[in-house]
């Protein structure tokens, strides 16, 4: 028997990989008939190279560490002119990491099978391409302009780009370390952004226009210093102030977690972002703060929930005084919303898109064909979903954003360990900052928002990987350790006294 189960598991692995790269071989010449040339040339160009890295034991993480590095020290506009808006460095590095993902899988031994249980963030992601690869066939059934068909086929590239960052680190980051030096890597990246967009607010120079790279030339559309009310509006190195705002609401859970379980020298950082954050001068900034804050605070203890608080208010009158009238412009952007004619443009996008929803409700008039230029701006990414993919691709939108956070949070109640339960928290904080930004935000046409969520999301699916499962503690002991004079949750004698009924 011992034999057979030997031959068998010898054969799953080539079985596999042969089944892999047949599907590829098809894959790859439905991408040659569809896509342009010089699309197909990047896109394979840049699997060879992540094929050609692959090595036995190689750090995968190490290919996520750069694209951060690159997403923050480069600007966003910057891209490789003869490729246009796919020669951007972080689109490259991300089909590279899909590559990497795809030969680790079809050449190791050791590939995840699935036997022992499903892998949630992979599935997600499945349906959210298969979702968005829909709305493309159906929209390359209708007669559309050639930029149209040139918006379509970027944006799938763009998403497979997507996909294979979440999946690399979801699937071949080898331990439970390496998923720490990406949180802090992450952090690291939005704190330089931020560090640059209080320079621009100080001053008013937009230094990331400053910044020249051989071999990449600026495109248009970036907005790096613009102003409202009497205030400066600062993008760091991110494409719009609100994109500004929305990165670092995403990375501040992660930040308080690095600050609370690993080194009080995080606290730099964290107070760097909170310089930085009302210096974009935006509604959607305070929104995403607001969803990070209602899924953080009532997951900590009540000792860390006082303490937080007591910040929350210094931190109010350190900004009041070192920015006077700051606060106050931000409060009247809510104050004052009915007659801001922004807030009356995003209500005007209802009555405008039904038309467009009304041509395919379904699949939606083809991914990433509603182009800005040709017909309007849409502040929301489920609006713009909604036209693009239709019903079915903004329940898979949903389904991912939303599963993401329930993955974590499922994490969280499997472990006892405290650093990563709260770890399982703040990633889930982060997507949940996806989740309420992206309905004043068409938040996947960023590129540097983009990159976080789906390294989020693919933190998420190494958590699920890497953190064993231990049974949860019972009822009776969380009720306890909720009440407990210190707040903690992993005392000792509670511990015991809920282990033996008392």
């Amino acid at each position: 028997m011992n034999d057979l189960a030997d031959g068998a598991s010898a054969f799953s692995a080539p079985s596999r990989s042969y089944a892999a790269l047949g599907l590829v071989l098809v894959a790859a010449v439905v991408v040659a008939i569809l896509l342009p040339t010089q699309a197909v040339l990047a896109a394979f160009g840049v699997l060879i190279l992540g094929a050609l890295l692959v090595r036995a034991h190689h750090d995968t993480a190490l290919a996520i560490l750069v694209l951060l590095l690159v997403m923050a020290l480069i600007p966003a506009p910057l891209v490789i002119p003869e490729l246009g808006s796919l020669g951007t460095p972080t689109t490259l590095i991300g089909l590279a990491a899909g590559g990497l993902w795809f030969v680790a899988w079809i050449s190791s031994r050791d590939a995840p099978t699935y036997a022992d249980g499903y892998r949630p963030i992979p599935i997600l992601l499945g349906v959210w391409l298969a979702s968005n690869t829909a709305s493309y066939l159906v929209a390359s059934m209708r007669a559309k302009d050639g930029l149209e068909a040139s918006a379509a086929d970027r944006g799938m590239i763009t998403m497979l780009a997507s996909i294979g960052i979440a999946l690399l680190v979801a699937e071949t980051v080898p331990s439970r370390e390496r998923v720490d030096a990406i949180v802090r890597v992450a952090v690291l990246a939005v704190t330089f952004i931020a560090l640059v967009g209080i320079l621009q607010f100080a001053t008013g120079v937009d230094l990331a226009a400053s910044i020249q790279i051989p071999g990449l030339s600026r495109s248009g559309g970036a907005l790096s210093v613009t102003e409202r009310s009497i205030f400066r509006r600062v993008a760091g190195t991110t494409m719009h102030p609100i994109e500004f705002g929305v990165v670092i609401c995403l990375v501040i859970p992660l930040a308080i977690h690095l600050v609370m379980h690993h080194s009080r020298r995080w606290i730099v950082a964290l107070a760097i972002l909170g310089v930085a954050l009302p210096m974009s001068v935006s509604r959607t900034a305070v929104v995403g703060v607001v969803a990070a804050a209602l899924v953080l605070v009532p997951g900590w203890p009540r000792k860390v929930r006082h303490r937080v608080y007591g910040g929350a208010v210094f931190y109010l009158v350190a900004v009041r005084l070192l920015i006077p009238g700051l606060l106050g412009t931000i409060r009247a952007l809510f104050v004052d919303a009915p007659a801001d004619p922004s807030i009356n443009s995003r209500e005007s996008d209802y009555e405008f898109v039904s038309r467009f929803v009304a041509e395919n409700p379904l699949f939606g008039r083809g991914f990433s064909t509603f182009i800005p230029s040709k017909f309007d701006f849409l502040d929301n990414q489920y609006l713009l979903s909604l036209v693009e993919t239709g019903l079915v691709g903004v329940l898979a939108l949903l389904t991912l954003i939303i599963g993401g956070i329930f993955t974590a949070r499922s994490v969280r109640r499997r472990t006892d360990n405290d650093v990563d339960r709260d770890l399982a928290q703040a990633l889930a904080a982060s997507l949940a900052v996806v989740a309420a930004t992206s309905l004043a935000f068409d938040y996947l046409s960023f590129p540097s928002a983009r990159i976080l969520m789906f390294v989020v999301l693919g933190c998420v699916g190494a958590l699920w990987r890497l953190v064993p499962y231990r049974a949860p503690r019972n009822s009776s002991t969380n009720r306890l350790a909720e009440r407990s004079p210190e707040g903690g949750e992993s005392s000792v004698g509670l511990t015991i006294i809920g282990s033996t009924g008392l």
